[in-house]
């Protein structure tokens, strides 16, 4: 039986793409975790971010993705960081994040 990335039982940390990102990126990525993707490639709003990144360890984003406190009190036990691939965090509620 063949489990999500992220899902109890499996054994590879797993990152959510929230964006396409540079080749040599995602390449550096994918050699490291089990990659879920945005299956739009279109941005999300908090609601659409957290349900498609559920159960993943890591999340990258870029400033076109808000992280709000319902991203991090939805995917609070699984996400361990985020990356933003950004100038600047501001997209990222950090108080929420301390909190997580």
């Amino acid at each position: 039986m063949q489990l999500k990335p992220g899902t109890p039982g499996s054994n590879r940390l797993s990152a959510y793409l929230a964006r396409s990102f540079p080749e040599q990126l995602e390449a550096a990525i994918h050699e490291r975790y089990a990659v879920v993707r945005n299956p739009s490639g279109l941005a999300m709003n908090d609601e659409e971010l957290a349900s498609h990144a559920e159960n993943c360890d890591y999340l990258f984003v870029s400033a076109t993705e808000k992280v709000t406190r319902r991203v991090f009190e939805k995917l609070a036990g699984s996400l361990k960081a985020v990356a933003t691939l950004s100038v600047g965090f501001n997209h990222v509620d950090l108080e929420a994040a301390r909190e997580h």
